[in-house]
Order: structure tokens, then C-alpha cells, then sequence
């Protein structure tokens, strides 16, 4: 899958070419949530901490 990651300045010849390629746009709420890190509920999670031998 191709994604366009757009935010506020994004220009609207960027947006129609992505379109006519078939690149699906995506704002950041929506990357947080294809990469896994927010939670449905919207609220970014935490790095689980990793216990240290030190």
C-alpha cells in the first residue's frame, strides 16, 4: 500500500496527483494509528520500558 502522509501546507497539487495515482492520503491521527502507535481512543502509546541488567 502507498500512503501520502499530509499535514496543514499541504498543497492541493500534491493532493489531486496522489489521488490520480490511486495514494491514499493519510494525516498524522491516522499514521499513529497504522503504525501502532496510538490507541483507538486516540492517546499515543507508552514505550514499554525494558528491565536493564545494569
Amino acid at each position: 500500500h502507498h500512503f501520502l502522509l499530509s499535514g496543514e501546507k499541504t498543497g492541493p497539487s500534491k493532493l489531486q496527483k496522489a489521488a490520480s495515482m490511486g495514494i491514499k492520503t493519510i494525516g498524522e491521527q491516522d499514521f499513529y494509528l497504522l503504525i501502532g502507535e496510538l490507541s483507538p481512543e486516540g492517546t499515543l502509546f507508552e514505550p514499554e520500558k525494558q528491565p536493564t541488567i545494569f
